[in-house]
Order: C-alpha cells, then structure tokens, then sequence
C-alpha cells in the first residue's frame, strides 16, 4: 500500500498553527504598531484588539497594567459592540487580584468608548461600571491597612466583630452601602464586658471618602461570607500601545494600558 499523503501543515508547532489562523487579525496591529502612516478605522481597531484579546486569553489568565497597577485575572468573556457613535465592551472576570486585593468576580462594563487611532491609540469613556463579589474577610484585611480606630474580624456568626483600639467597646455589626452613604447596624455590643442595651444600639448612616476617578459606590451589600458591590466610574481617558498589545497577543504576555 502507498505512503499515505502527509496532510498540509502536519509537523509545524501548534504556535505557528495558530499564528496562521490569527494572522487575519494580527497582521494590521502590526503593520500599525511598527509605524504605518494609515490608521485602521475604529470599527476595524476594535474588531482586531477584541478578537485578538479574547482568541489569545479567553478561558485563561491575563495580566494587565492598568493605568499603573497590576491586575491578573481569568479572562471569561469579552464582549465589545458599537452603541450608535461610541462602543460599549463588556469583560467578565474571575479570581482576580487587583494590586493585592482579590476579587472571586469582577464584570466590567466600559460605556461610551471612543478611539482615536494613531500609533500610540488613545480612548475615551463616559464611564466605567464595575459589579464584582469580594470575600468578606479580604475587605475587612484591607479595611484594616488604613489606620482605623477599630480592629475588624469576621465573627462566627458571620457578622463584622469591631473592637475599638483604646476603648473596652466591642461591637457585632453588619453595614451596607448605597450611593456612598454606609450604613452601620450594630447588633450586638459590650463595654468593658457589660452588655449594652439593645434599645441604645441605633443605626449610623455617614457618607464614604471619596473615591478617585469621580467614583461611587453605588450598592454593597453582605451575603454570608461574600460582599457584592456596584461602582461607577466617570469617564476615562488613557493610551494604548498597539505594538505592545499586538507582542502580548502572539506571546501571550501581560498587556499595559494607561
């Protein structure tokens, strides 16, 4: 019997394979990133950046430098379409670490996003929605790394257990936040070992600091061991390196924004 035909490409690595396959993509960030003096459309940009994000780290982690700090998450989807002048991009995540913070979930939703395609890119957006889920214990470590009155543990019970640094006054609470005001019940509350009565323990509403960005924190509420929150973010502005992005999706390395 003959020698069986050898079918095309049979032998070549899985990378040249797959760089074959992406090279539709690939090629214009390219050509762009290495100083093309034509600049792809928008439509077409965004079409290359989000493919090519998605083929590349869909199903794995990413890391990314976003606007100087690190984050590295499971890149799940990513979902970009045109909203009349603009683009909305949708990004779900999970088991992300934020600069030390981690997150069991984080979707973002980038509304309003505009391009302005040149060598180094720039974007804009009217604003950032963040939903996300954070472990009780992990935002009370961090709470707890900026200088508060108070040490905050996670009681047996599920509730926040606050011990004041310099007073005997110890407290169970839960809180919520709505539209940067946090509310704070305390259920429970001994000082100096004798229990308070429950008729002096009132509710305290105070608004949150700040948050950079115009932020707000529209909702956070506690779930068991699981704190869900909603931010909104005002408009962004930043740049984006196509030769960059372009070398982090053929090797697979972190991608920078700013």
């Amino acid at each position: 019997m003959s020698a069986a035909v050898k079918a095309p490409g049979l032998g070549r690595s899985w990378l040249d394979q797959w760089f074959a396959k992406t090279a539709e993509w690939a090629d214009p960030v390219a050509t762009l990133g290495a100083g093309a003096a034509t600049a792809l459309l928008p439509d077409v940009l965004v079409s290359v950046l989000s493919e090519g994000v998605a083929r590349r780290f869909g199903g794995h982690r990413i890391d990314l430098m976003l606007r100087g700090q690190p984050v590295s998450a499971q890149l799940d989807s990513l979902r970009v379409k045109r909203t009349g002048a603009s683009f909305r991009a949708d990004t779900d995540l999970t088991a992300v670490d934020w600069n030390g913070y981690a997150f069991t979930s984080l979707t973002m939703t980038a509304h309003g996003i505009r391009l302005i395609p040149s060598l180094a890119t720039r974007f804009e957006t009217e604003q950032v929605d963040l939903d996300g889920e954070i472990p009780l214990a992990e935002l009370i470590a961090g709470l707890n790394g900026h200088g508060l009155q108070w040490r905050l543990s996670v009681d047996d019970s599920g509730l926040i257990r606050a011990e004041h640094t310099r007073r005997r006054l110890v407290a169970l609470v839960d809180a919520s936040v709505r539209n940067d005001l946090l509310r704070i019940g305390v259920k429970r509350a001994t000082w100096m070992g004798l229990t308070i009565p429950s008729a002096l323990l009132t509710a305290r509403t105070m608004p949150l600091p700040a948050l950079p960005n115009d932020g707000r924190v529209v909702r956070a509420i506690r779930i068991g061991d699981t704190v869900r929150f909603t931010l909104d973010l005002a408009s962004l502005s930043g740049t984006v390196d196509l030769a960059q992005v372009r070398n982090a999706i053929a090797a697979g390395t972190g991608l920078a924004i700013w």
